[in-house]
């Protein structure tokens, strides 16, 4: 359909006319890279399956879209004539008015939740003014565009969003209260050096009181942004609940303490800011840290316990033969005993000797976490076959083949080998003094996990 401009309401919303003179005003898309022509359609196709979605949708303050429609080089949302002023921006202003706009937002949230629709959350984004009223631009519609859009469309996703659930009236509670907090203080509520630390940071529900960075909000009202930010969804309260108590308190100006308490709120702000920031600090270093610092600590037990190992009785004497020294040191490597394996051997190389080390440490550094926690890593040994080469009175010589078995948490890996293995005498005691491979072959197999898991 043809469209002939008929004024510009603003840079980026226009009054046209159609070929039947029926006057409509654009509101252009806040694409943040425009989509290539070749998706104009497909986007054309679903924006209109949401449109009839929400036909039946009317709340006062919601700026509801006929269409989207091309003009010029630019994608624009159609809507009716009669309200034929040029949104912009919410601007912000004094307590009040936010509180105002907030519960402006609630009301159109409450319209959708009764027709069983959730909004997908709300974002800064959306919420306009002309004057002194303001105005919710169609979330169902610049949600679903989000992704495409400038920084301010886009939605705090709650905890159970994150770990994979679907978007709930619960979740729009949450993504309200989210958009309340960086509306009444002036900065988001899980604010981060990178997404990924924001995302730690809602699932483990980590922010500044609101009244912590603005004192002069009420309690009464900080309570209420912070309940909509719970972790658990069950928890939060209901969009008819808010609507009542926020209501409430506007009704009876109790959205700001007395000047004579703010002085006092202030002080007690000024120590939690930096009880939070020094909080923050500890969970960053170990969050970087920590991995390296558990295995620092399960290397420092194992050279502890060789040290304490060096100490206690030997298992292999003078006494013990080279065929036992052979079955010590594979019982060593079955049961991750790093002390055995070590004491059936003699300044040679062995990746055998390493295996044990390395899973000995990751099992420990789990317990270390979790004391009630099982090894993480077990060794298996299957097909052990021994045979004895040549025996002379300074030298033994076998032949042994076996297949490890090196069971993970989600995955299982084969090492099947074939070595031969040298023993001499060192100092009265049989060792293993050369170990050389002759076969190997590796292959694992993944774990299969159900759904639940």
């Amino acid at each position: 359909m043809k469209y002939q401009l008929v004024k510009e309401l603003a840079p980026e919303c226009l009054m046209v006319q159609n070929e039947a003179g029926e006057k409509f005003i654009f509101d252009k898309i806040p694409f943040a890279v425009p989509p290539r022509v070749s998706l104009r359609k497909e986007i054309q196709k679903e924006i209109g399956e949401i449109i009839e979605t929400e036909r039946t949708i009317k709340a006062s303050g919601l700026i509801k879209y006929l269409a989207l429609e091309k003009y010029g080089d630019e994608l624009y949302l159609i809507r009716e004539n009669s309200r034929s002023f040029a949104i912009k921006d919410f601007e912000g202003g004094n307590i009040e008015e936010t509180c105002r706009a907030l519960l402006q937002i609630l009301k159109i949230m409450q319209v959708y939740h009764r027709n069983e629709i959730a909004l997908g959350g709300v974002s800064i984004g959306l919420l306009k003014q002309a004057g002194n009223d303001f105005y919710l631009q169609d979330p169902l519609i610049f949600n679903h565009l989000s992704k495409s859009l400038t920084e301010a469309y886009h939605i705090q996703r709650p905890p159970e969003v994150i770990q994979g659930g679907g978007w709930s009236r619960e979740s729009d509670v949450f993504s309200w209260g989210a958009l309340a907090y960086h509306l009444l203080t002036g900065v988001e509520p899980y604010r981060a050096a990178s997404q990924e630390e924001k995302v730690a940071k809602i699932l483990r529900g980590s922010m500044i009181q609101p009244n912590d960075l603005k004192p002069e909000l009420s309690g009464a009202l900080n309570k209420l942004v912070i309940s909509c930010l719970n972790k658990d969804p069950l928890k939060r309260p209901k969009v008819d609940q808010l609507i009542t108590l926020l209501g409430k308190l506007m009704e009876e100006q109790a959205l700001l303490l007395p000047e004579n308490e703010i002085k006092k709120v202030k002080e007690r702000a000024e120590l939690n800011r930096i009880k939070f920031k020094l909080q923050e600090s500890v969970w960053l270093w170990f969050r970087k840290y920590g991995k390296i610092l558990g295995i620092g600590f399960g290397i420092f037990l194992v050279f502890a316990w060789m040290f304490i190992w060096s100490k206690s009785p030997p298992t292999i004497t003078a006494s013990t033969t080279p065929d036992q020294v052979i079955a010590y040191y594979f019982q060593g490597v079955k049961e991750v005993n790093v002390p055995l394996v070590d004491e059936a051997t003699h300044k040679v190389k062995n990746d055998l000797s390493n295996m044990v080390i390395n899973v000995h440490v990751l099992n420990t550094t789990n317990k270390s976490a979790d004391p009630a926690a099982k090894d993480l890593i077990k060794i298996e040994i299957e097909e052990f076959n021994q045979e004895k080469l040549y025996q002379k009175p300074d030298e033994v010589k076998y032949r042994v083949d076996y297949r490890i078995k090196i069971i993970a948490p989600l995955v299982v890996e084969y090492l099947e080998r074939e070595d031969e293995y040298i023993l001499n005498p060192i100092k009265g005691v049989w060792r293993i003094t050369d170990i050389k491979v002759l076969h190997q072959k590796n292959w694992k197999e993944e774990i299969a996990t159900t759904a639940d898991e």
